[in-house]
């Protein structure tokens, strides 16, 4: 999926489906470089119509109707409001219930896919993506940006799983050079001296 408001952030997309919940999430971020993608009926419309493509080649499953009205629209920003806030706190996030299809096929595949189209199809491919993420012990990769005026949405890569910031260069100076003037400033008020080579 080239063009993605993730990758604009010179990010990856997270592995398989997993994805879909990632590059929702990261529209319409504060520091986002493009305009919002859910802006409008027809802006949306195109961005679901390409995650849902993107979503149908990475899973070879068939793409779900991307069908949107313009009722739709606030209901995908709700639902990305309450994804965003799932993958920062872990609180549920699903504003309704949603329903897949699941059949087993030839050669020992296994096809699903959404029983609806538009922003309940969406709904109901990050709630299986996220389960089939946390089988893989997949999920726990998916984080949100430690610095709170960025809040990206990042798969972290590292070995060990401890990255906290989108970009370390970027968000992770900022917050640590924030810190750093609170320590000096906290210091200065309270008389606190720091004699160099202390700890």
């Amino acid at each position: 999926m080239s063009g993605t408001t993730t990758t604009s952030y010179g990010l990856a997309l997270a592995p398989g489906g997993l994805f879909l919940a990632q590059e929702l999430a990261n529209t319409g971020l504060p520091l986002a470089r493009e305009p919002d993608p859910l802006q409008d009926l027809e802006a949306a419309g195109a961005w679901l119509q390409g995650a849902f493509t993107e979503w149908s080649h990475r899973t070879g499953q068939p793409a779900p109707d991307a069908s949107l009205t313009a009722r739709d629209v606030p209901k995908l920003r709700v639902l990305r409001v309450l994804v965003r806030e799932w993958l920062t706190t872990g609180e549920p996030a699903s504003p309704s219930t949603s329903t897949l299809h699941v059949s087993l096929g030839p050669g020992r595949g296994v096809s699903y896919g959404p029983t609806s189209s538009g922003v309940a199809a969406l709904l109901s491919l990050i709630a299986v993506e996220a389960l089939l993420a946390r089988r893989s012990q997949t999920l726990e990769r998916l984080k949100v940006c430690a610095n709170r005026g960025c809040g990206a949405v990042f798969y972290d890569e590292s070995r060990n799983a401890s990255r906290r910031w989108h970009d370390v260069k970027v968000c992770g100076n900022a917050v640590n050079l924030r810190a750093s003037r609170a320590r000096r400033a906290a210091q200065a008020s309270t008389g606190e001296h720091t004699v160099p080579g202390d700890r």
